[in-house]
């Protein structure tokens, strides 16, 4: 991917789809990127317009990793409150 007159680099090293890291160089503006693309067979430089706007962004907790991590607590919350009453209720019917 180009942005300017710097170039970067793939970081998805599997085959899979194209992973990269480039700067927002503007908030709520269009910013243009010229991506290599093989999709179409042969190497071709696609231009890009990208727009990240300020207010989409949220603070961390709303970010899809921390989401997941709070199911996982709950989810394991609930295994653990579970299997302490179970306890209990076997305990109970013996």
């Amino acid at each position: 991917m180009v942005i300017g007159e710097t170039i970067y680099e793939n970081l998805t090293t599997d085959g899979g789809n194209s992973t990269f890291e480039i700067p927002i160089t503007a908030m709520d503006e269009p910013m243009e990127v010229i991506a290599d693309t093989t999709a179409m067979g042969d190497p071709l430089e696609i231009e890009y317009t990208l727009t990240f706007y300020s207010e989409s962004l949220g603070d961390k907790s709303q970010i899809p990793q921390e989401a997941a991590k709070k199911v996982l607590y709950i989810s394991l919350a609930i295994i653990i409150v579970g299997g302490v009453l179970n306890h209990f209720v076997k305990k109970k019917r013996k």
